[in-house]
């Protein structure tokens, strides 16, 4: 397992540990002020406007290529371990629910034709690095089975964040699109807390700021926070 600890370590360029948290704890803040507050978290000039407009194509775009190219890169350096290749791929399934998130948010009041575009593109790309992201952590725990690294008990972990779900529906004047558009958010990316944790411990860097590949996976974590990102004059 020496050896995998090393390919963590040394060609894994995204987040985990500690800062892989953070960022996917981020983006489901971000996720939960669209829903129920219309807030895009890190545009603060847009906290009172009245309806959320989806992200213009152009920033939607910019904030592409700073994932993406992240992704691209620790794929190529990891591609001699497929677990780690399908854990990568699996990290932009936050990115592929911010396209359908934005959709439905924004689709009903302003019902702006990228919407619809946004809409058509995140449901199957959504469900499909979804999986990636669920089979390469089921894949990992498999492989450190009987090691020193198993990990017996992250399933239970995984499902925290369900937790804060069941409060929700008792929450006054919350629509039941909003809390579908939550659970499925929780589901579709709940993968990465394991991912995070189990790649921390196998690394033995849970910080997750001592990679190799720290720069690649900082651009990685501007790129997810620039979805949340967007100016209110932008219609392009």
């Amino acid at each position: 397992m020496s050896d995998f600890s090393e390919k963590v370590t040394y060609c894994y360029s995204l987040p985990y540990g500690i800062f892989g948290f953070i960022c996917w704890f981020l983006s489901l803040l971000s996720n939960f002020f669209i829903i129920f507050g219309n807030i895009p978290l890190f545009s603060p000039w847009q906290w009172r406007e009245p309806t959320y407009k989806s992200q213009s194509i152009v920033l939607a775009f910019i904030a592409f290529i700073t994932t993406i190219g992240p992704t691209i890169n620790t794929c190529l350096r990891c591609h001699d371990e497929w677990i780690l290749i399908v854990l990568a791929v699996g990290q932009l399934s936050p990115w592929a629910f911010k396209l359908i998130n934005d959709a439905v948010t924004s689709k009903i009041n302003n019902k702006l034709s990228r919407d619809y575009f946004y809409l058509a593109c995140g449901i199957p790309i959504t469900i499909l690095l979804s999986l990636t992201g669920w089979t390469g952590l089921i894949a990992l725990i498999i492989k450190l089975e009987h090691t020193q690294y198993a990990v017996n008990w992250v399933i239970y972990f995984l499902f925290t964040p369900f937790l804060f779900l069941i409060s929700i529906p008792y929450v006054k004047g919350v629509s039941k699109k909003a809390i579908i558009c939550m659970i499925l958010y929780v589901v579709a990316t709940t993968h990465l807390i394991g991912t995070h944790y189990i790649l921390g411990k196998t690394s033995g860097d849970f910080s997750g700021l001592k990679s190799a590949g720290f720069v690649s996976a900082l651009i990685f974590f501007v790129g997810k926070r620039l979805l949340f990102f967007d100016f209110s004059y932008c219609n392009c």
